[in-house]
């Protein structure tokens, strides 16, 4: 992932985006331990994210096809009369990141403007590994543009700039558009 610079992660829909960023933010928080990093999710709540980041953490399936729904199972009902000793580690360690202030994620939906600075603001403050933006077509301007593809272009160059100018990683997750069915 190159400093200062943008990464794009893109996709159709359903194809792996966040569960591809929450991968490699997962490897750059085991890799970097003097840094922090920051998550910026415009799709999914937070209380999902860091449950999806658990779930990756622990490497456990619970149930094929309904994990998230067996993890939330889990962190309801069984995590006191049952506690798994995967689940738990990668509890822990998400607590350790959070609580440390190595990671942060939200789901606070900052115009543009607001995040580019946002991520100045960071960069001056800690010693950043990477922010990840998921995802970009869904970030808004304060004065929004009539025609979004030229939005999301504004989007783009303002995070860009805010990218060379920190000299920062941001990896920004795109979707394509859906499939037409025609080929």
């Amino acid at each position: 992932i190159p400093q200062g610079a943008i990464t794009l992660v893109a996709g159709r829909p359903g194809q792996g985006k966040t569960t591809l960023q929450l991968n490699l933010l997962a490897n750059m928080l085991k890799a970097y331990s003097d840094k922090s990093f920051y998550l910026f999710s415009y799709e999914e709540a937070k209380p999902w994210l860091s449950l999806k980041l658990i779930m990756l953490l622990a490497g456990r399936v619970l149930s094929p096809g309904f994990n998230l729904e067996a993890y939330l199972n889990y962190m309801r009902e069984k995590r006191a009369s049952q506690p798994d000793k995967e689940i738990e580690k990668a509890i822990s360690l998400f607590e350790e990141w959070t609580g440390s202030g190595r990671l942060l994620i939200s789901d606070k939906r900052l115009p543009a403007e607001d995040l580019a600075s946002t991520i100045g603001y960071l960069a001056q403050r800690a010693e950043v590994g990477a922010v990840v933006i998921d995802y970009i077509q869904k970030i808004s301007l304060r004065k929004p543009d009539e025609q979004r593809y030229v939005a999301v272009k504004r989007v783009s160059d303002l995070l860009l700039e805010q990218a060379v100018r920190t000299g920062l990683p941001i990896i920004l997750g795109a979707q394509f558009a859906r499939a037409t069915g025609r080929s």
